[in-house]
């Protein structure tokens, strides 16, 4: 009877611990594929937001320049503000995705967050009229430090999508009021809607 109790005990053990393996082997297959779902989500908003970025920084630049030495042909100076003030709106409304997938208090989002800033701070120092020149070198200081936070943002933004954490998890508490909130007021200000 013994031998009977030790065969049925062995047949239900390793019954239980293959069942328990194959759901063990599931579970981890399902978490690996969301996480690489997450990052291939992650890469997308990330190169969607650099390139709004960058476009709304090369015009600005331009603007810039045009403003300084007016263009004998193609768009006027007031074309190209325009223009830029459209691309940076934009790379704005890009910015929800990357706030939602990587958090708008981390690295990623924070710097996003200062490259929007600086770039309308360049488009709102252009906007003012009449035009001076410390106007200019104002925008050109914006467009430099909005250069860095471009920067910044996709170097964290590929050690982000390296390592995904959950939103929420690789931060902690944000203090005062977040960059995007001076994003915001600047945009606000410059359109009149403040």
């Amino acid at each position: 009877m013994v031998t009977w109790q030790t065969i049925t005990v062995a047949l239900v053990s390793s019954f239980i611990g293959g069942a328990g393996g194959a759901l063990l082997t599931v579970l981890l297959r399902i978490r690996h594929e969301r996480d690489e779902q997450l990052r291939d989500r992650m890469l997308a908003a990330a190169d969607e937001l650099t390139t709004g970025l960058v476009q709304a920084r090369m015009v600005t630049g331009d603007a810039v320049v045009r403003s300084e030495v007016p263009a004998d042909d193609g768009p006027t100076f007031d074309e190209v503000l325009k223009k830029a003030e459209e691309l940076v709106d934009h790379a704005k409304a890009r910015q929800g995705r990357v706030d939602l997938l990587f958090d708008d208090r981390s690295p990623s989002g924070l710097a996003a967050a200062a490259a929007l800033d600086d770039l309308y701070g360049a488009v709102n120092h252009l906007v003012e009229r009449p035009l001076s020149s410390h106007g200019v070198g104002l925008a050109r200081s914006r467009l430099k430090k909005a250069d860095t936070a471009i920067r910044d943002f996709n170097r964290a933004a590929r050690e982000a999508v390296r390592k995904p954490q959950r939103v929420g998890r690789q931060t902690e508490p944000p203090r005062g009021d977040p960059p995007h909130a001076r994003t915001t007021e600047a945009s606000s200000a410059r359109s009149g809607r403040g």
